[in-house]
This record gives C-alpha cells, structure tokens and sequence, in this order.
C-alpha cells in the first residue's frame, strides 16, 4: 500500500434551483506525477473515510475533480420573494417581475469557495422578451440561460445572492415560472 497525501484545494457545488444540497469537491492540481499506476484509491477529508475512487496515470487534463459527497456544514436555500413579484398592464403587454433570493451558509470553521448555478427562463418567441434587472454579480449565458457566481464565504458566515428578471409578454400569453 502507497500512501501519498496531494496538493488539494476543496470546491463547493451548488444548484438550489434543482435541490438544496452543497457537494464537496477535491481539486488536485499536478496529479500526474504523483500517480504513477492504476489503482483504486482511498479518500480521507478532516480526517474522516469519504470512501473510495479509480485512479489512472495518462490523463490530459492537469487537474482531476473528485466529488465527496453532500457537506451538511454548508446549506443553501433558493427562494421567491413575494412581495417583490408583480404583474403590470403595458397596452398589450403584461409585465411580470420576479425576485428570488439565494441563500448560502457557511458553519465551517474555516472560509470555502463555492460555485451556485442558477437558471432565468428562455424564450424563442420573438413577441416575449425576458429583461435581466439584477444577478448579483453573477455570470450570465446567453445561450443556455445559465447563472453562474464564484464566492468565498468566511467562517461562520452567510452570503445572499439576489436574481430579478421581467418578462414581457402578450397580455393574451399564459406566462409559466417555476
């Protein structure tokens, strides 16, 4: 048995769109020369058994990703703030206006870097448009609607990330959001 202990950095992963746990990633930067052969390898964080994975030399990548499972030190609620949502008239048009609030919490006793993705609703009907009012410094991608923000969050910290979109649209349009 090799025991060999890698330069690792850890990565928070988050998607409170689709469900509200944080996954720990391990980031290794300049594996290939600490990997010399195949073989199944055992995986400790703070000092506890997370569980096993593959390894094998070759890779092209220079760093290699591995999950770690859920971190409950770390929660994540994604919510709709009502009382920020609103409909209005414009000749033909309805205007809605929504407003949801991210929510990370960090009960480590050390900072993390976390990744949250989000997503604002598309449309490819020329008559609705969807107006970006605030994303809280995050990331936007045009083609797949996907929001991405980057943050470290101190110890025992919390952060709030807001998102505030509108959507125009025919009065005679049924308008669905989840």
């Amino acid at each position: 048995m090799i025991v060999k202990d890698l330069k690792t950095f850890y990565r928070y992963k988050a998607i409170p769109k689709l469900n509200t746990n944080v996954y720990l990633t391990a980031v290794l930067s300049d594996w290939e020369d600490a990997i010399t052969m195949s073989g199944e390898a055992s995986i400790y964080y703070d000092g506890s058994y997370i569980g096993k994975t593959s390894l094998a030399p070759g890779g092209t990548e220079d760093t290699i990703q591995l999950s770690l499972g859920i971190d409950k030190n770390i929660a994540i609620k994604r919510q709709k703030i009502k009382e920020k949502c609103s409909q209005k008239l414009l000749d033909n048009d309805i205007i809605h206006q929504y407003t949801y609030e991210i929510t990370i919490k960090n009960s480590r006793v050390t900072k993390i870097e976390i990744d949250v993705e989000d997503q604002l609703p598309l449309t490819y009907d020329k008559t609705v448009s969807i107006d970006r009012k605030e994303l809280s410094g995050g990331k936007y991608d045009d083609v797949t609607g996907i929001l991405k923000w980057r943050s470290t969050i101190q110890a025992k910290d919390s952060k709030k990330l807001t998102i505030v979109y509108q959507i125009k649209a025919p009065k005679t349009m049924p308008v669905a959001i989840n």
